[in-house]
């Protein structure tokens, strides 16, 4: 897929859903001159790394948690082993751990959707 097809179906999301946490992905997504770097750097750096800057600070990932609760709790249910050890290993805010999980699993299966490839 090249980059403005890429591009066009990100928007598409964004339009078919707008108030969902995939359109949120695609919506940080299309902030990058590459959007493709985008998905490959959320796998390996995650947004602890700062690296999505609509997340950075607990008031936003606080409102990202109570806008996409029932949708995080559906990525909770459907990661459950995945969410379980996270929350085990938390050292900081819940709300945080659990809104950039959501958002990382979230941008992990669309980007499988969208055949990109985000191993190094």
């Amino acid at each position: 897929m090249t980059e403005k097809q890429l591009r066009s179906t990100l928007h598409c999301i964004i339009n078919n859903n707008p108030n969902s946490i995939r359109a949120f992905v695609a919506r940080e997504a299309l902030k990058r001159e590459v959007t493709t770097t985008f998905f490959h750097d959320l796998s390996t750096l995650g947004c602890i790394s700062g690296m999505v800057s609509a997340l950075n600070q607990y008031p936003q990932t606080h409102r990202f948690f109570e806008t996409y609760y029932d949708e995080i709790e559906t990525v909770r249910l459907k990661y459950l082993k995945q969410a379980t050890e996270l929350l085990c290993e938390v050292n900081y805010d819940l709300k945080t751990a659990l809104t950039w999980f959501a958002f990382e699993q979230t941008a992990m299966e669309l980007a499988i959707t969208l055949d990109l490839n985000t191993s190094p």
